[in-house]
């Protein structure tokens, strides 16, 4: 039922294809906000971005609306991070018409300290990884557009340099911290490791406490 509702949808709207919106805009989908803002850093007014995740809502929770739904099968470009939102993992298998960019594959992922068969999927929080991601979505918005191909790649290479910058900054002013633990409700910001900070979890790898792993006997999932 819900696939027929997407469906009719999509016929009562624009035709799927490249470009193919009133506006003349690459559509993108994003996931979550830092892909949707990087997106829009990227594209600029040549892009139409759709943040998948409304704001103030859990990004790991995330449920579909038949209208965000319709925004995957629309999109000249998707980006997402595969099994960071497993609903949106399955709408992009299942509906996504155009290019994907998954950005795990990109941002070089780094296993949680006390969970090392498990990668952690929150890159942006390291500017550099979230540079590299920022590269990717150039290079698929100029397979899609590739007549504004080097106004994608400019804003690229100056988003890179601000992010260099935010890096090096991160370090400086950090480096001589009186204190370097960071309480946190859940493990989001091992990244921040590289500056010499500590990050102690209240709920471990879940973002909330009904989800939380258990404290003895049996594994984490």
């Amino acid at each position: 039922m819900r696939l027929l509702l997407v469906l009719g949808l999509l016929l009562a709207t624009t035709a799927c294809g490249s470009l193919g919106n009133d506006s003349g805009k690459v559509r993108v989908a994003a996931g979550f906000y830092p892909l949707a803002w990087t997106a829009e850093r990227i594209g600029g007014h040549r892009v139409d971005v759709t943040n998948l995740t409304q704001p103030g809502a859990e990004p790991h929770d995330l449920e579909l609306t038949i209208k965000e739904t319709v925004a995957i099968a629309e999109a000249d470009l998707v980006v997402y991070e595969k099994g960071f939102q497993p609903a949106v993992d399955d709408s992009v298998a299942q509906n996504a018409q155009g290019a994907t960019l998954d950005a795990a594959t990109v941002a070089d992922l780094e296993p949680f300290a006390d969970q090392p068969d498990e990668l952690d999927p929150h890159f942006w929080q390291d500017p550099l990884r979230l540079a590299d991601v920022g590269d990717a979505i150039a290079a698929e918005l100029s397979k899609a557009d590739p007549k504004h191909a080097a106004a994608y790649d400019a804003h690229a290479r100056a988003l890179r340099r601000q992010l260099v910058a935010l890096d090096h900054e991160y370090a400086t002013g950090l480096a001589d911290c009186a204190r370097h633990t960071i309480v946190a409700t859940h493990d989001a910001f091992g990244y921040l490791r590289k500056y010499g900070l500590h990050v102690e979890p209240i709920t471990g790898l879940s973002p909330t406490p009904s989800r939380r792993p258990p404290t003895s006997g049996g594994s984490r999932t």
